[in-house]
């Protein structure tokens, strides 16, 4: 809200911070980057008629993806770990969610050339054995 960005600028200035934005040129620059990175808000109104905006999901992720920051830490497949310390160590990763539900590929990027598998396709082992995998862990 505008009175929450008054105090940090206020605090800001108070602390001695040198080229503290007014609230405008802030607010300016605010909407320059939600148009750049394509992340713009929904306007809902709830049925006790409050009011908030949403961003989409899907936007989100995708600059979550373009970071290299971010996207070293997230997780797309189960691991199977005693004790589970992470969600994605626990059962409901490796037997409640279906299969289609998970990711579907997984890629073999330190060997050249690089291989990508994907579950349901039909996939040769080192060994020679065919198989079709049903979920990466």
């Amino acid at each position: 809200s505008n009175d929450s960005m008054k105090v940090i600028i206020f605090t800001l200035r108070e602390l001695g911070v040198e080229n503290v934005p007014s609230l405008s040129a802030l607010r300016t620059f605010q909407a320059k980057q939600t148009q750049h990175a394509g992340v713009c808000p929904t306007h809902h109104i709830s049925a006790l008629q409050n009011h908030f905006d949403v961003n989409h999901p899907a936007k989100l992720f995708g600059l979550d993806f373009a970071n290299p920051l971010v996207h070293q830490q997230m997780h797309f497949y189960p691991e199977v770990s005693n004790p589970v310390t992470e969600s994605w160590q626990a059962d409901k990763w490796l037997h409640e969610v279906e299969p289609n539900e998970l990711s579907p590929m997984w890629a073999n990027f330190s060997d050249t050339p690089k291989h990508h598998f994907f579950t349901g396709e039909l996939a040769q082992l080192s060994n020679g054995c065919l198989v079709v995998p049903r979920k990466w862990i």
